[in-house]
């Protein structure tokens, strides 16, 4: 059931207890201008809100009358001019990282998105032809890189073509695993055709899609950890972890993560991302997206 809350501290709450019973039309009346209880007491509504006591809606517990409900509600705050915020059900008091923007059209920087070629065996690199050109696995701790990667090269295991890349964290003490663009020195082979060159002070924005299984839901305290990490190549050719996403929960189908860095600082000279996994679980990622702002 909805409630509405007034701000500040002679708020009030209407909760569910007093709209046992309520219509679908009397839950958009009690929440967008107020009511009156049995007892004679009135309960604010959004149109009560005001900048410095702002009304804020909630929901729990949802029935088809507060479904029926909610076209109603969101004709109301349309009207009137209020704005509107979703938030996950199962929101812990974690940072909730806002909707992911629409991915880009043009100008992506990441080389092999889809993950579609896979390493040629003997390739400069050493890397493994279970993984898909231009990236390479990265962590730290255990298992770190020792967890298990595979590509799937099911079509409907993907999210676009034939190939994502899972990765599963058993038995973890510390750290993270992840699969990220590939990280190698300025002017190596595998860097002038793989990794992205870096402009410093600009921003970018990042993109991947994900799904999984893990005990969390984006919270601080949640056993597994899953967020973007960036990373950029400084001047003395090393590369450094750059910035974090907030937490994303895990999710039975695909996902779309998105995060914008801080300003890139000066003397770098590349950039790198990936989707970490901190903790026990199954992480499946594809189509990866990179712009400079």
């Amino acid at each position: 059931m909805p409630w509405a809350y007034q701000g500040n501290a002679d708020g009030v709450i209407a909760d569910s207890r007093d709209w046992l019973g309520a219509t679908s039309a009397e839950i958009v009346r009690n929440v967008t201008v107020g009511y009156t209880n049995s007892a004679g007491r009135f309960y604010p509504g959004m149109a009560q809100s005001t900048p410095d006591k702002p009304a804020v809606l909630g929901f729990h517990d949802t029935t088809p009358e507060t479904n029926g409900a909610l076209q109603g509600i969101v004709d109301w705050m349309n009207t009137n001019h209020f704005c509107t915020a979703p938030l996950r059900a199962n929101t812990t008091g974690g940072v909730v990282p806002p909707p992911a923007p629409a991915e880009p059209t043009a100008g992506n920087l990441v080389v092999n998105p889809s993950l579609e070629s896979m390493w040629a065996p003997g390739n400069v690199g050493g890397f493994p032809r279970d993984l898909p050109n231009c990236f390479m696995t990265a962590g730290y701790g255990t298992p770190g890189v020792k967890a298990t990667f595979t590509a799937t090269t099911d079509p409907s295991l993907a999210h676009s073509g034939n190939v994502a890349e899972n990765v599963t964290v058993a038995n973890w003490a510390n750290g993270d695993s992840k699969l990220v663009i590939v990280q190698r020195g300025q002017g190596t082979s595998t860097s002038n055709s793989c990794t992205p060159a870096a402009t410093p002070g600009r921003t970018y924005t990042t993109w991947v899609w994900y799904k999984g299984s893990w005990s969390g839901y984006g919270a601080s305290t949640d056993q597994t950890k899953v967020g973007i990490v960036a990373y950029y190549r400084n001047s003395s050719n090393q590369w450094i972890t750059w910035a974090s996403s907030p937490l994303v929960p895990p999710s039975s189908s695909w996902n779309l993560a998105s995060f914008t860095t801080p300003a890139l600082p000066s003397g770098a000279t590349a950039v790198s991302f990936g989707l970490a996994i901190a903790g026990n679980g199954s992480l499946t990622t594809d189509d990866y997206a990179m712009i400079a702002n």
